[in-house]
């Protein structure tokens, strides 16, 4: 089972990648993990235009198989115990690749939350969707972490 971040656009911020590599790194150990960054896009255009041609782009990445799950504002919520017991029995079942998608700063178009898997809400609050891809990093290496019964979680 490989599981793969797609994130839309570079990090501003060299500590936000820094962070992120550190913990797909130790995630390895475990299983195959990797992360692809798509095109984002700005300026003067409208939102659902940018919204748009971002969903597009990560449509490209995306395969048949995929289980896929679209990080969301409005997904289902989980404590780190719940889900590491969900990552750890969709490593399992899924024959395919398991694909996290942080959106860009406006979101998707709705039809990549049509072709979701599932929405997965890490928090109530609001957050900058580069910190999105360091807290869902972080939850996949502490939740292999707890499947594997190592002493990172306590």
């Amino acid at each position: 089972m490989k599981i793969l971040l797609v994130a839309v656009g570079k990090p501003k911020e060299k500590s936000i990648e820094t962070l992120v590599n550190k913990y797909l790194k130790r995630s390895r150990q475990f299983t195959s993990i990797d992360k692809v960054t798509v095109k984002d896009y700005s300026g003067k255009n409208p939102v659902d235009r940018i919204k748009a041609r971002e969903t597009e782009n990560i449509f490209k990445v995306l395969k048949p198989r995929d289980y896929v799950i679209l990080l969301d504002e409005k997904g289902e919520k989980m404590n780190s115990r719940d889900f590491a017991d969900w990552l750890d029995l969709l490593l399992r079942k899924i024959p395919g690749r398991l694909v996290f998608i942080t959106g860009g700063a406006y979101g998707t178009d709705p039809s990549l939350q049509e072709r979701a898997d599932m929405l997965l809400s890490l928090s109530m609050m609001t957050f900058p969707h580069e910190l999105c891809l360091v807290f869902i990093a972080e939850q996949i290496y502490r939740g292999l972490n707890i499947i594997e019964g190592t002493s990172y979680h306590h």
